[in-house]
């Protein structure tokens, strides 16, 4: 499977390079959520954890665009076509749930880490019955199970792998409340389809 996308995106390439617009062409890869093929014990990829949400998003700018190597900021694939768009000057004419990061990526713009962005998260089973809501930021990985109301709570700067489930710490609970309740406002405030089950959980802090 690597070597068919590496062969074909270099067919891309080539052909592009070839017709001599490779230069001022900007080229975007990127993937569906991945499986845990093992790890945390799990297969699929119905838990909501880092290994399997976090996607590639590699971008090769036309050679007129100045950017930035190193970026670090959070954004979602609801926001991939609307930076997109604005990167290419192009005026959309629909409105996204997503907003624009062009400006996050190019050199002439002050890049600062807004450690209040967050991205939210969920899954969705037929019956609703293994449904899963998230949120996180740079510092912290929050998700809700609807099954048992079991929460998780992950900090991503110093256990990066999502080894040991904070939710159980006293000592971080009121990260956890916060995470909670943005999480739950959220969905609250656009009407969400997870509400109806949300709006029954009881959760049972340490």
């Amino acid at each position: 499977m690597v070597k068919l996308i590496d062969d074909n995106v270099g067919r891309i390439i080539k052909k592009l390079k070839e017709i001599k617009i490779y230069e001022n062409t900007l080229i975007v890869f990127t993937t569906d959520h991945g499986d845990f093929m093992g790890e945390h014990g799990l297969l699929g990829k119905s838990e909501i954890l880092e290994s399997a949400f976090r996607i590639p998003f590699l971008i090769k700018f036309p050679n007129e665009m100045k950017f930035h190597k190193n970026n670090k900021f959070l954004w979602s694939t609801v926001d991939f076509a609307p930076t997109l768009l604005e990167l290419l000057k192009i005026k959309p004419i629909h409105k996204f749930d997503g907003k624009s990061y062009a400006k996050e990526l190019l050199l002439d713009e002050k890049f600062v880490i807004d450690k209040e962005k967050y991205v939210f998260l969920e899954t969705c089973t037929r019956n609703n019955e293994n449904n899963r809501v998230g949120l996180i930021n740079n510092e912290f990985w929050y998700s809700l199970n609807i099954a048992n109301s079991r929460e998780s709570l992950f900090d991503r700067v110093n256990d990066e792998l999502q080894e040991v489930n904070l939710s159980f710490d006293p000592s971080f609970l009121e990260i956890k409340n916060k995470f909670r309740k943005i999480l739950l406002d959220n969905h609250k405030n656009y009407s969400s389809l997870h509400n109806e089950w949300l709006n029954k959980l009881q959760f049972k802090d340490p």
